[in-house]
């Protein structure tokens, strides 16, 4: 009796995981490219799958605060670009200066 490979189907595939790895990556691409869809794309996985790891884990997971790290920071060059002003410069808002 001879056993036909194509008679069984192919395992699934197990779905990409949001590894360390995996979510190290993906910051650093959010840091590069300053876009959640195409830093999920570089590392394999969706916008969509990125915002449901951040929702699922704890406010205070290193993850999370990375990632609210890097939305503070493209706030920030968003600002400077627009007002034309480095912190603590002339015209910067005091609201915005740096804590020091």
């Amino acid at each position: 009796m001879t056993h036909d490979p194509s008679s069984n189907p192919s395992p699934a595939k197990p779905a990409p995981a949001w590894t360390p790895a995996v979510r190290a990556a993906f910051l650093r691409e959010l840091y590069a490219c300053h876009s959640v869809k195409r830093a999920a794309a570089r590392v394999g996985m969706s916008r969509q799958s990125a915002y449901r790891l951040r929702k699922r884990l704890a406010r205070h997971d290193p993850f999370v605060l990375a990632w609210a790290e890097l939305e503070r920071m493209r706030l920030r060059r968003r600002i400077e670009r627009l007002i034309g002003a480095a912190p603590g410069a002339p015209g910067w808002p005091a609201w915005l200066a740096p804590a020091g």
